[in-house]
């Protein structure tokens, strides 16, 4: 079985890739999760810079040839981090790794995160987990303890378990390594997976990839699909990998 280590989005844990991982194991691959540093499955392991960010990376991959998947935040860095390791021979970004801040500052980025880090706050988490039932579709036990998970009770209410410090150090740095496809040096094998909705953003999302004109990267689009598809399409995205890497 081939592997595949896998780069989450932010605010993510383990639980979320479970459906993923079950699908890419029936094409063959084993889904091995690096849970991004100030995660709830990596709390203490601190990053300030992105030499910090290569060495964890090298730390926990293999010195021999491995395929590397990122979705969101974690497919920014995972294409950057994929130049970076002599060993990665394939690269699948989820709707992540093409995109640009120029209308949206880091100072405004930073402030957003650090309130919404900050505000919130559940009184109820049974509450939470039967709102967030009610309005997905493909709700089951897995999203269940994975919406458990991302929480932790301080005092008398439930907050997101991220370590604050880290996380607005993961969105510093990830501005230093942004859209590293689109490098004329870049020369990774590598499928970009895109959601089709919201329209107007896969719009975007498309027209970012014009600017992308080395031969070693090219693009699919999962249809009827959102953001956080690898929940949803697990069973098509494991297929266009399988496709890709064999």
């Amino acid at each position: 079985m081939k592997s595949i280590y896998f780069l989450d989005g932010l605010g993510s844990n383990r639980y979320y890739a479970q459906r993923l991982t079950s699908a890419l194991a029936v094409e063959g691959y084993r889904l091995i999760y690096l849970p991004l540093p100030g995660h709830p499955d990596n709390l203490a392991q601190k990053i300030e810079s992105l030499d910090d960010l290569k060495i964890w990376f090298e730390a926990n991959t293999p010195k021999e040839d491995f395929l590397l998947m990122g979705f969101s935040l974690g497919a920014d860095f995972a294409a950057y981090l994929s130049q970076q390791s002599r060993y990665v021979t394939r690269l699948i970004l989820l709707d992540g790794g093409f995109m640009t801040f120029d209308d949206f500052s880091l100072e405004q980025e930073l402030a957003d995160a650090q309130n919404y880090l900050r505000s919130e706050s559940l009184k109820d988490l049974e509450k939470k987990l039967s709102q967030e039932a009610e309005m997905t579709s493909f709700w089951d036990e897995d999203l269940a303890l994975a919406t458990r998970y991302a929480y932790e009770k301080k005092a008398d209410a439930y907050h997101l378990k991220l370590t604050e410090e880290t996380i607005l150090n993961l969105l510093a740095i990830r501005r230093d390594c942004l859209f590293v496809i689109r490098e004329p040096h870049f020369a990774v094998p590598t499928l970009v997976l895109l959601s089709d909705s919201p329209a107007d953003f896969l719009t975007f999302k498309q027209s970012q990839f014009e600017k992308v004109e080395n031969k070693v990267v090219r693009s699919i689009v999962i249809s009827d699909s959102d953001h956080q598809f690898y929940l949803e399409k697990a069973s098509e995205i494991a297929t266009a990998v399988a496709q890709f890497c064999d």
